[in-house]
């Protein structure tokens, strides 16, 4: 049996390791392994998938080769040969990762859909967010730790205690949800409890721009915005671009917390309250974001492509027009009317940056934002 076998892809060269890396199998590692290596790259990953055990001779291999490669990663190690890394610390040291268990969502029921991919229920107390293909896991682990920055600061949020691969799909997130259904789902299932759920809601909402971090894990919301004004700069006019420019400027830049995209589907309820997933989008930013984010969500969409919400939401739009005002009003309860069209000006902004990613796909909806914006931009001065 071969002990190594390798595969190039623009640049980067993994090596397949078999077998068992032991005080008398090393040297003969060693050899296949910088035979290998002699082939051009950049990076160096080593599948483990087939690696049964390693012995501290082949920790030192290991090491040698870190020291050799600029970048070096270790994948698909067994529970048993991660647990050789972790305990001797070379985790901290060395880029290692377990392999990703498999599981199946064939018949298990679909109890949301977002922008990057599918939640579904697999077991009665356990939800999986399966993302779409081409969702890179980096990102997913990044979601992951993102919730857990949140949570530290106190925000009630839904932490993924595994990564997994989902057989039908791509990368999965599990987490432990204790039965609960979605805001969404509570809401059509008992709408006689629909003032009680609004104010846990708003309560949410308030607990999310009434915490502040220094967090630089969090990024700024600011960053989002700048480059949302340079997808949207190839889209509109030279003169309202830069309406649009000065006003998005003018937003200030504040150490709250924003989840970017907190709409009845991204919350749900358990017995200790309500939870809050899908934490890919958090940031630290001006709380108009988080609401603009609401409207554009429950009211924009519609607004331009009637029929939306049906399709995401599965209910009339006249029910998600009362549910932003009801929870907007208790919000803004003190200027309401000074503050709404700069939220209508920042929905449509962000709208408008979605369909410009796609402006061939989209360019029936492009013009339409672009008419409510130039009708309404000067409606106020600034934020």
């Amino acid at each position: 049996m071969e002990l190594v076998t390798s595969k190039l892809d623009e640049l980067e060269l993994t090596l397949f390791l078999f077998g068992r890396i032991d005080s008398t199998s090393t040297a003969a590692y060693e050899a296949a392994i910088n035979k290998e290596r002699k082939q051009r790259h950049t990076s160096l990953v080593l599948d483990f998938k087939g690696v049964e055990y390693i012995s501290s001779a082949g920790l030192r291999l290991m090491l040698k080769l870190a020291k050799a490669e600029k970048s070096l990663r270790l994948v698909n190690t067994s529970a048993e040969v991660y647990n050789v890394f972790e305990m001797t610390g070379f985790t901290q040291i060395l880029n290692v990762s377990k392999a990703l268990r498999e599981i199946s969502i064939e018949g298990c029921p679909l109890i949301g859909k977002g922008a990057y991919g599918k939640v579904y229920r697999i077991a009665d107390d356990t939800i999986i967010k399966s993302y779409f293909r081409g969702n890179p896991i980096e990102d997913i682990e990044r979601e992951r730790e993102l919730a857990r920055e949140a949570f530290v600061l106190g925000i009630p949020t839904a932490i993924s205690f595994d990564i997994v691969k989902v057989k039908e799909e791509c990368y999965g997130a599990v987490y432990e949800m204790i039965g609960s259904d979605s805001l969404m789902s509570a809401l059509l299932k008992h709408p006689e409890n629909y003032d009680t759920y609004v104010s846990y809601y708003v309560e949410l909402l308030d607990k999310l721009r009434n915490t502040e971090t220094d967090d630089p894990h969090i990024p700024l919301a600011r960053k989002d915005l700048d480059y949302r004004l340079g997808v949207v700069k190839g889209v509109v006019g030279q003169e309202l671009f830069q309406k649009i420019e000065r006003k998005i400027h003018s937003i200030k830049d504040k150490p709250t917390l924003v989840h970017g995209d907190c709409h009845f589907k991204n919350v749900f309820v358990s017995p200790e309250g309500l939870i809050l997933i899908d934490m890919d989008t958090i940031c630290k930013g001006d709380p108009i974001i988080e609401i603009a984010n609401l409207y554009r969500t429950y009211l924009c969409f519609e607004e331009i492509d009637p029929g939306n919400t049906m399709k995401f939401f599965s209910i009339d739009p006249s029910f998600t027009k009362k549910l932003f005002f009801d929870v907007y009003d208790r919000l803004y309860k003190e200027n309401r009317d000074e503050e709404l069209p700069k939220v209508r000006f920042l929905a449509y902004f962000l709208l408008l940056s979605h369909y410009a990613e796609k402006p061939e796909k989209y360019a029936t909806f492009l013009s339409r934002v672009k008419e409510i914006l130039e009708r309404e931009i000067d409606s106020f001065e600034s934020f």
